[in-house]
C-alpha cells in the first residue's frame, strides 16, 4: 500500500466523531475508492455510501469533510445509521 499523507483539521475529526467514521474507513475510502470526483477544485473519493471530500497539499492530502449518501444526495442525517 502506498503511503498515504492525511492530513486531518478539526471540522473534519469532529466530523468523522459524529458520523461514526474511523480513521481506517477513511484510509480505505482514499485509497479504493468507487469512483474519484472532481468538486470546486477538489476531490470527492466515493465508496458505498460515504463520501470523503480532499484538497491535495504540498504535505499530502487535506480531508474537509465527510459525507454520507443517502437518496442520491449528499448528507449527513442519520450517518449513525448507516
Amino acid at each position: 500500500m502506498t503511503d498515504l499523507r492525511i492530513r486531518l483539521p478539526e471540522h473534519a475529526r469532529d466530523v468523522m466523531k459524529r458520523r461514526q467514521v474511523s480513521f481506517e474507513q477513511l484510509v480505505e475510502i482514499i485509497s479504493n475508492p468507487d469512483i474519484i470526483e472532481p468538486h470546486q477544485g477538489k476531490r470527492r473519493y466515493v465508496k458505498d455510501n460515504l463520501c470523503v471530500v480532499v484538497a491535495s497539499s504540498l504535505h499530502g492530502k487535506v480531508v474537509i469533510t465527510i459525507l454520507l449518501r443517502k437518496n442520491d444526495s449528499w448528507t449527513d442525517n442519520d450517518a449513525r445509521n448507516r
